[in-house]
């Protein structure tokens, strides 16, 4: 997956500001809260390409107003909440994203190619 500059420096900018703030230097909160919903916005795009076609748009209508409610929350410092929506947020793409792997298996095609390589070595 890649990610490109321009999401780079915006997530680095928010970072730094909200660095910044709990040094106790004054920094708008709703510039803040702009910069990292524009990050949830393209997480949930990057995201998206993992979700089966037929379910994307549902993706998307849940997953964003997760992401925004954790840049509110961090923004106004609002930690617990924060947490609790990136987890949330976790969980939506949990639920959503397809697994990799055979047709019918739970099983994460990392765990296969685990076995498959130590089986090979030992």
């Amino acid at each position: 997956m890649k990610i490109c500059p321009i999401c780079t420096i915006v997530s680095g900018t928010w970072i730094a500001l909200l660095l910044w703030r709990a040094d106790g230097h004054a920094v708008d909160a709703a510039l803040i809260a702009t910069l990292i919903g524009g990050s949830a916005v393209g997480i949930a795009y990057l995201l998206r390409e993992r979700t089966a076609a037929a379910r994307r748009t549902a993706f998307m209508l849940v997953f964003v107003p997760a992401g925004l409610a954790a840049a509110y929350a961090a923004a106004v410092q609002a930690w617990h909440f924060a947490a609790l929506a990136v987890i949330g947020a976790a969980l939506i793409t949990v639920a959503f994203t397809e697994r990799r792997g055979h047709p019918g298996t739970v099983r994460n095609w990392s765990v296969a190619e685990a076995e498959r390589k130590l089986k090979e070595c030992c």
